[in-house]
């Protein structure tokens, strides 16, 4: 994969350096516009050329939408949170935290899917999840318990004082909805009186 991922970014950069170059050389009239209109009408009138003409605008397409992703994961998952310890410094990625924060919700009850975002600054540490929750279940509840159990977690795991801000987004219902569901727990359901 990394063999591929070397190739590709070879050639995406001389794709880039010659389109750049290109543009550079026809701003200094080094290369006429008359010529690059003449090959154009060259390449466009052969039915060969106009295929590695696609292939190369595909390219092109792909590699312009697919190294922009890759870069910004390299940078996110370089992040580091970084803190004194008596013995010396630790430093841990984000990438870690996310991964930890996952492992603790979706340990909780009804609760199927977590994507979590970590972000550290001045104020503390601030962890935004993305959440799929079972049909049925009493969503301000399993909410606070959720943030309660990773801002304890994490907060004893990384062992610092900082603040643990969490916020939640319910992205998803899953399930049927429970039969009882309109009924509350222990309260006996009223007398029906019929009708006179």
């Amino acid at each position: 994969m990394r063999f591929l991922k070397k190739i590709g970014m070879m050639v995406y950069m001389i794709l880039m350096l010659a389109a750049g170059s290109l543009v550079f050389f026809i701003s200094l009239d080094i290369v006429p516009v008359e010529q690059c209109a003449g090959a154009l009408n060259i390449l466009h009138g052969s039915m060969g050329w106009q295929i590695v003409m696609w292939a190369v605008s595909a390219i092109f397409i792909i590699t312009g939408i697919i190294t922009p992703i890759r870069v910004a994961r390299t940078i996110r998952s370089g992040r580091m949170i970084k803190f004194q310890n008596p013995d010396g410094e630790v430093t841990i990625s984000i990438s870690a935290i996310e991964d930890y924060v996952g492992k603790i919700a979706r340990d909780i009850p009804d609760i199927s899917n977590v994507r979590s975002r970590v972000s550290f600054g001045r104020k503390g540490i601030n962890i935004v999840s993305d959440v799929t929750i079972a049909a049925g279940t009493n969503i301000p509840e399993i909410t606070e318990k959720i943030q309660m159990e990773v801002r304890n977690k994490v907060q004893v795991m990384l062992g610092v004082e900082e603040k643990i801000t969490m916020t939640m987004y319910i992205s998803k219902i899953m399930g049927n909805i429970p039969e009882n569901e309109g009924q509350h727990h222990g309260e006996p359901e009223p007398e029906r009186v019929p009708f006179r």
